[in-house]
């Protein structure tokens, strides 16, 4: 058990892809975290947001600085990772924009 999500990282507002690049988090998959993340990656990026590959890289370091030690943190294909999981599901990520487009597989509240 955790606080389990998936990120699956798009270049625009696509939908939800198991080939895309995913980032896991076990311990820190709640919106209030992922909302976290994401604007301290939009300050990050400043005028270079729109530049997804830059912003896949910049985000993960975001997380990776607010995550210690070395577990509940994850980077690989969508399609291996947990992403059905029974805590926050799967967000997907517009990386032009660093934000939430679409959510896949929550189960709040059940």
């Amino acid at each position: 058990m955790g606080n389990r999500a998936v990120l699956c990282l798009n270049d625009s507002d696509e939908s939800f892809n198991k080939d895309a690049v995913g980032i896991y988090l076990h311990w820190h998959g709640d919106i209030k975290n992922i909302d976290y993340y994401l604007r301290v990656a939009r300050r990050t990026m400043g005028n270079r947001l729109g530049d997804s590959e830059y912003a896949k890289a910049r985000l993960i370091g975001v997380i990776h600085e607010e995550i210690e030690g070395n577990l509940s943190l994850g980077v690989g294909i969508v399609g291996n990772m947990d992403y059905d999981n029974i805590d926050n599901g799967t967000y997907v990520i517009n990386c032009e924009k660093l934000t939430i487009t679409g959510r896949r597989n929550n189960y709040e509240g059940r």
